[in-house]
Formats: structure tokens, sequence, C-alpha cells
């Protein structure tokens, strides 16, 4: 991931306050830990299951991250959609609290990090492909579009 052009993105965007929450597979690693770090440059509060504290109850403790987040970013691979583990359980929890939004709303953005066919659970949600060279203004126009709409939605 070119951290020039993720800077480049999200440069001047209103950002700060903004809770994420990324799941990505242990493989991943190396990579969301560059998009947690720049997110928190840019005023954004991350959470990755590595922010866990010894003796949480993992479930318990993921499962109240991911309805704190205004948005879980997926990191896609062919590690992350190919094998079981803690990866999967988590997206699952996400999942569920996604189908308590309203429809229609934006809550998980499935982002591809190489080359590799989204999971029957997430090929409904459009992705993000981190190689792209609109990846991040198109993420970002997500976010605000989505907050824009719930202010709407929480005005009415």
């Amino acid at each position: 991931m070119d951290m020039r052009i993720v800077q480049a993105g999200l440069s001047g965007r209103k950002l700060k306050g903004l809770r994420m929450a990324i799941l990505n597979h242990s493989d991943d690693e190396e990579t969301a830990t560059k998009l947690a770090e720049f997110l928190k440059l840019v005023g954004v509060s991350t959470w990755r299951r590595s922010d866990m504290l010894a003796g949480q109850v993992i479930h318990l403790a993921a499962r109240e991250e991911l309805r704190k987040a205004h948005f879980v970013l997926v990191l896609c691979s062919r590690s992350s959609m190919q094998k079981t583990g803690e990866f999967q359980v988590t997206l699952k929890a996400a999942l569920q609290l996604a189908d308590e939004m309203p429809e229609g709303g934006i809550r998980i953005i499935p982002i591809r990090i190489e080359e590799v066919s989204l999971q029957s659970s997430l090929d409904h949600l459009w992705q993000v492909d981190i190689w792209d060279h609109d990846a991040w203004e198109r993420l970002i126009s997500s976010f605000e579009k989505e907050l824009s709409r719930r202010r709407q939605a929480h005005d009415m």
C-alpha cells in the first residue's frame, strides 16, 4: 500500500472523530498496521483485534468495538477469504451488526488488497480495490456521503 496515495486521498478531508474497525487476517497484519497508523494521523480512531487486551473475552470485546465503529473496513486477501479462524468469526459478527442498520446504509466496506474473489457473505457489497487510482477518493466519498445520510436521518 503506497501511503503517499492514501495521504493524498485523505488530505484536507474531515475525518476527525470517526471510529473505524479494521478486520484483517493475521497474514495481512502489515497492511492493516499501515492503514491504522495513517488513519490515526488524520484523526480517525481505529480498532483491530491486535488491540485487544490480554484476558479480554474475544467475541465480547470484538462485538463491542464493532458496535462502536462508524465503519468496518474488511481487508480482503486470499488468506482472509479462504482460511478459517478468528477473522471469519469477527466478520460474521460485523455482518450481524450491519443487518441492524436501515437498508441502504453503508457500514461494511470490503477493501481488496490483492486480486481475489470476495466470499459470498461480502459479494453483495461494492468493494474498493486498493490499487485503483481513485480507490481512496471512492472510500472517503463513501464515508462522507454515509455520514451525511445518517445525520439527515437522525434530524428527521
